[in-house]
């Protein structure tokens, strides 16, 4: 097992999957890039930012795969039954899943665990987060309040600033 520090000062134990890994297939499913993502219609003014919170623990392990994972501890031996961190395929599985969860919905665009909604104006926006939010409930997502911000004209996402003008670079990550 291994710690790993997160960005709040808290700790995450995670096992070292490294010889797992070798022997997993690693499904391909690409993940978009920022500028794909928020290629959206003109005049978009009101965003939503929303984090997907413990996002492995949606996908479930088959038997098999569960047993594979088994590591031991001082308190005897353990198993995942959900998608653990650390292995390989776990991003792509993810990223796959939420994008089927939330797929058909307008004014969206999801990279990895983030989801950022948006509309031209307050009451577009508000009924597309209205829709996002319930999907979420349907499907299990859990948002991490703490992470997210909601009606804002203008919103970091992967390291830019997405506003009403379009977008460019964040200056605080340059």
């Amino acid at each position: 097992m291994v710690m790993i520090e997160k960005m709040k000062g808290t700790v995450r134990l995670c096992i070292d999957p490294v010889d797992l890994n070798k022997c997993i297939k690693h499904p391909y499913y690409p993940i978009p890039i920022v500028e794909d993502v928020t290629a959206r219609p003109y005049g978009v003014k009101v965003f939503s930012k929303m984090d997907a919170r413990s996002k492995y623990w949606l996908l479930v392990l088959s038997a098999r795969a569960s047993e594979m994972t088994t590591f031991s501890t001082i308190f005897g031996r353990h198993r995942f039954l959900r998608i653990p961190f650390g292995l390989l395929s776990a991003q792509d599985e993810f990223h796959c899943c939420i994008e089927e969860a939330f797929e058909g919905l307008e004014g969206l665009a999801i990279i990895i665990d983030d989801i950022l909604t948006y509309g031209v104006n307050q009451e577009d926006h508000d009924e597309r987060l209205r829709a996002v939010m319930e999907r979420a409930l349907e499907k299990g997502v859990k948002i991490n309040k703490d992470k997210s911000s909601f009606n804002a004209s203008s919103i970091c996402y992967f390291w830019h600033v997405v506003g009403a003008d379009g977008m460019k670079l964040d200056p605080e990550k340059l």
